[in-house]
């Protein structure tokens, strides 16, 4: 579900701040002090503009716990990501440094045998050699002369080519030598590059992974706050907080489709009258243009189709003993369809939607745009507003997908009809 295009791996500053930037929270993170509490609570229904002041007041830390826990997954979600490169890099250079030590191995076989084969005809040259100087020396015949002579010239360019083979064999291993010790030297830049990657990503991990249970704490307390401001219950207050979110993602998806029809009637027309003053040609190269792109838009709501199976971190809170593989996933998601009064042709149309997307892996990872998880939420922090969970647990993910769905298209089917139109969601 992609409506940005394709882009290198941001920083993980930069995914921080596009993570954040789901929410209009304050900037800084919030401490205890700062976060309503229950005597605040209570003074404010006092008056209706102290509850409208307060409801506001619940409303921005909602929003500022909701970013700060956001960015951190999307810290933990690029370093993982990072740090799977690496790893990969790192593969790929103990691959290259294998390959040449295998390599020099033969080549040093090969020099050594060429090296003896170059001192044994040296050898048989010199003894040769005399015999037939002696020979020419003492010959009256003409005619043994002449073969004394041919069998000189033929063992000198037998010993020639040994020599030379002998000393381009030495060559190969001198550049197979240098090669393998840059190799090696790579090898070990990689190394601890992908060490200090993996050290990184476990810190971030933990770090999100520690913010969770505050974060689950605090969420459930504030929802609890605006109830009882507003006269309502938490799962109200929860369930209109995420519409109101999926209601802004729904406006930006229906905005950048919008943008992106223009721009394909503006290739349309631009084509038509390239056609029509003659340079049809040009027009056809610019028509594979225009749909290349046309599949490749952005989704502000979810990412790209095909998220790798890359881990997008390691924590496991909020899900420590939950079965998290793609068939307990699917289980869970069948129930909540046939909770929303979906039928199973709409589960049909999800498992299909979601295995393009993701197989169903709760830490696939798209890693140019980072889109994230079953869903392939783009950024994956706009989860949030399912649950502090949502980098670890397919249930949340599931939860935050199905709803989205719901409020952009209506149905899975839906969602999978379009994806299949424009190879996003």
């Amino acid at each position: 579900m992609r409506m940005l295009p394709r882009r290198s791996l941001a920083p993980l500053g930069v995914v921080a701040l596009v993570a954040a930037s789901v929410f209009a929270g304050p900037a800084g993170a919030a401490t205890a002090d700062d976060y309503p509490s229950w005597d605040d609570v209570t003074k404010a229904k006092s008056s209706a503009s102290a509850t409208a002041a307060e409801v506001a007041r619940v409303s921005d830390a909602l929003d500022d716990l909701d970013a700060t826990a956001a960015a951190l997954g999307a810290d933990a979600v690029a370093a993982s990501e990072t740090s799977a490169q690496r790893a990969s890099e790192l593969a790929d250079a103990e691959k290259h440094v294998s390959a040449l030590t295998s390599r020099l191995s033969e080549a040093e076989d090969e020099e050594q045998q060429a090296s003896q084969t170059a001192g044994a005809v040296a050898a048989r040259l010199a003894r040769n050699g005399d015999s037939a100087t002696l020979r020419l020396a003492m010959s009256e015949d003409p005619g043994s002369l002449l073969q004394s002579l041919s069998s000189l010239e033929q063992l000198t360019s037998v010993s020639r080519r040994a020599l030379d083979t002998a000393s381009r064999a030495r060559g190969t291993v001198a550049s197979l030598r240098a090669d393998a010790e840059e190799a090696e030297r790579v090898r070990q830049d990689r190394a601890a590059a992908a060490a200090q990657a993996a050290d990184a990503a476990a810190a971030a991990s933990a770090e999100a992974d520690e913010a969770v249970a505050e974060t689950t704490a605090r969420q459930k307390t504030l929802y609890s706050q605006l109830a009882t401001l507003k006269d309502t219950s938490a799962k109200v207050e929860k369930d209109y907080r995420q519409g109101q979110e999926m209601a802004r993602v729904a406006r930006e998806q229906q905005a950048a489709a919008e943008a992106q029809a223009a721009k394909d009637e503006a290739a349309r027309q631009a084509r038509a009258a390239a056609s029509a003053s003659g340079t049809g040609s040009g027009g056809s190269s610019s028509a594979a243009s225009s749909t290349g792109s046309s599949s490749g838009s952005a989704s502000s709501g979810s990412g790209s189709s095909g998220g790798s199976g890359s881990s997008g971190g390691s924590g496991s809170s909020g899900a420590s003993s939950q079965d998290r593989s793609p068939a307990a996933a699917q289980a869970y998601a069948s129930s909540r369809v046939s909770a929303r009064g979906w039928g199973q042709e709409q589960f049909s149309c999800l498992v299909k939607l979601w295995n393009k997307e993701s197989g169903w892996n709760y830490q696939a990872t798209n890693p140019s745009s980072l889109a994230y998880g079953i869903p392939q939420a783009l950024p994956g922090g706009k989860m949030i507003t399912a649950g502090a969970d949502w980098r670890t647990n397919p249930r949340t993910q599931v939860d935050w997908g199905l709803s989205y769905i719901a409020d952009v298209y209506g149905t899975p089917c839906s969602a999978w009809s379009h994806s299949q139109a424009t190879n996003w969601y």
